[in-house]
């Protein structure tokens, strides 16, 4: 799946072309939509080219959520308006492809619940605890995988995304733990059949289960013994001296894998109370406990968090088995005392090396785990969950040569790297937005489009600034409407202005010298009236950007990685978006 340098190349020229051109889609603040009218290097509203202005503003609700799960366009849609939706969607799958490594494994004579799942439709891996058949499936047959069910689901039933699990192709992980059940839960029994270690779980608190599972497979030591980027349609079943052999022809001078644990503890970012190292604690205790207990360290820069997370902590637990805590703030400038402070939590163990994650770790914490990785040797492995995108300082977004060279090349290109786009990047995911009742979408169109007129006739930059912005724009309008909006038929996008009196006055309560009748007239202006008609088309281009813009933030950290010789890197679903909108994890192993 991954990419040679040459079609790396003309990738990344394709992505930041059609970035270039249609960055009207999604380079604007929101609230400032009204501010920008008539500014032609600004304004959505002016930038729609006016077939799809048409087309957008009499579409149905549902007919923009389709195309943004990946369905045909509606057939009056013009050909330019269609071609960008397959493009995004296109370009995405396309960078999710070259970021996507398949690891590779050795036959094994028992199952393993635990899969590496690709969906070649959609273009990316993803790690699931499945229910397989139990029997042999050849790795020389192409065909799909026809008798399986996926127990956790991560993927969603619609594509970018849209995939059957007769889609799917699974790579299997020896060793891996079973899950009886969706989601892991308290434990209360492990027991041994057929080769596999199950899980009874009775009700208890919810976990993103497949992260969980996947640290604590790592933590045991029981990895994929090889990992190779190939071509799904070109899997051969190979004996393990085989796969040894590949692996030297790849990394020259490589020994090849120990079967002993080649990990032998776990440092967990941005830990917060602990409850990711705090059940990987018991999930090992109970799986497995005749391994020896592994060193967990929980890393949290708020002291309150790290207070109360010590307080959580099971006293239970012998002292010599209890998580390690460092109240330090993780950056890129102070590493080489993150590296010490490690070293010493691992000292006087026979594996000094330890696995590095981060669940949804924000902003500059993501780039800052990366470097100390790359950096530090007896970091072995990574597993990294980003998010926050838009909280990044300027100097960490691009981490890579490759796309800052390619930006350098186009000047830069401020667009792509501004808050706005990298806010954009971290929303909502498609799939979420899609779920949206035409009620829901309703009414986020009259918040939007209210705190538009807003901005321009109270914000920083209007004639008279109010003092009281920040108590005008917490009023909420749905509550002054005098429509009746659940009885209203709200399927199509065409739909009139809402009657806002009652919300305008109410607005001059609060500042009195707010001029009610010119406040009123503004929202009425071609202008503002060209917005609300636009406003739910607008929102459904930024929903088919989005995944395209987040995909090449996550290929980055990808690009990145593989720059500083990491010999394993792969981008890997973990959650289903519909929960968790941020699901892709960077995985990375020496």
């Amino acid at each position: 799946m991954q990419c040679g340098v040459s079609e790396l190349d003309t990738l990344i020229s394709s992505v930041l072309g059609f970035l270039t051109e249609y960055s009207w889609v999604y380079a604007f603040k929101w609230v400032d939509l009204l501010s920008y009218a008539g500014n032609p290097a600004a304004d959505p509203v002016l930038c729609c080219p006016a077939e799809w202005k048409i087309a957008l503003c009499s579409a149905e609700v549902r007919d923009l959520q389709s195309v943004v799960l990946g369905n045909p366009s509606p057939a009056t849609w013009p050909a330019s308006l269609k071609f960008f939706a397959r493009q995004c969607m296109s370009l995405s799958r396309r960078l999710m492809e070259s970021s996507s490594c398949i690891p590779i494994s050795a036959n094994q004579p028992t199952a393993s619940i635990g899969h590496v799942v690709a969906v070649p439709s959609a273009g990316y891996l993803a790690y699931a605890t499945l229910q397989l058949p139990q029997h042999d499936v050849d790795a020389e047959d192409s065909s799909p995988l026809q008798d399986f069910r996926i127990q956790n689901p991560l993927l969603p039933s619609q594509l970018q995304y849209f995939v059957e699990a007769t889609e799917m192709e699974a790579f299997q992980l020896p060793g891996l733990i079973g899950i009886d059940g969706p989601g892991l839960h308290s434990i209360q029994n492990c027991r041994q059949g057929h080769g596999l270690v199950k899980i009874d779980a009775a009700g208890g608190e919810e976990v993103h289960a497949p992260l969980h599972v996947l640290l604590c497979h790592r933590v045991e030591g029981a990895v994929v013994q090889v990992e190779q980027v190939v071509d799904c349609s070109r899997r051969h079943a190979l004996e393990p001296a085989m796969l040894m052999d590949a692996y030297r022809d790849e990394h020259p001078g490589s020994s090849g894998r120990s079967a002993e644990p080649n990990v032998g503890g776990l440092v967990d970012l941005g830990s917060g109370l602990g409850h990711l190292p705090n059940y990987v604690m018991r999930m090992l205790s109970v799986v497995n406990p005749q391994i020896p207990r592994p060193r967990l360290v929980a890393v949290e820069a708020d002291p309150i968090i790290h207070s109360r997370a010590k307080e959580l902590e099971d006293k239970k637990v012998s002292p010599n088995d209890r998580i390690l805590r460092e109240c330090i703030r993780v950056t890129t400038d102070n590493l080489e005392n993150l590296r010490d402070r490690f070293r010493a939590h691992l000292s006087g163990l026979s594996v000094p090396y330890y696995l590095l994650c981060g669940l949804h770790c924000c902003g500059d914490l993501s780039v800052a785990a990366i470097n100390l990785f790359i950096s530090d040797p007896n970091a072995h492995s990574l597993a990294l969950i980003g998010c926050c995108y838009h909280k990044m300082t300027a100097q960490m977004f691009p981490l890579s040569a490759m796309l800052r060279e390619a930006l350098t090349q186009r000047c830069g290109f401020s667009a792509l790297t501004s808050t706005v786009a990298l806010r954009l990047a971290c929303q909502w995911s498609p799939q979420q937005w899609c779920r949206w009742s035409h009620l829901e979408v309703h009414q986020h169109r009259i918040r939007v489009f209210v705190r538009s007129v807003i901005q321009v006739f109270f914000g920083p930059h209007s004639a008279a600034p109010s003092p009281k912005l920040r108590e005008i724009v917490r009023i909420n309008p749905l509550n002054w409407l005098t429509d009746d909006l659940q009885s209203a038929n709200l399927l199509s996008v065409n739909q009139p202005l809402p009657n806002l009196t009652a919300y305008w006055r109410a607005l001059q309560k609060i500042d009195e010298h707010c001029d009610f009748e010119a406040l009123q007239c503004l929202a009425r202006t071609q202008a503002a009236v060209e917005l609300w008609r636009l406003l739910p088309g607008i929102l459904a281009l930024q929903q088919l950007m989005q995944p395209l813009l987040e995909a090449l933030i996550l290929s980055d950290r990808v690009w990145a990685l593989r720059e500083s010789g990491t010999p394993y890197v792969t981008l890997l679903r973990l959650f289903d978006p519909l929960l968790s909108p941020r699901c892709m994890a960077l995985v990375a192993e020496r």
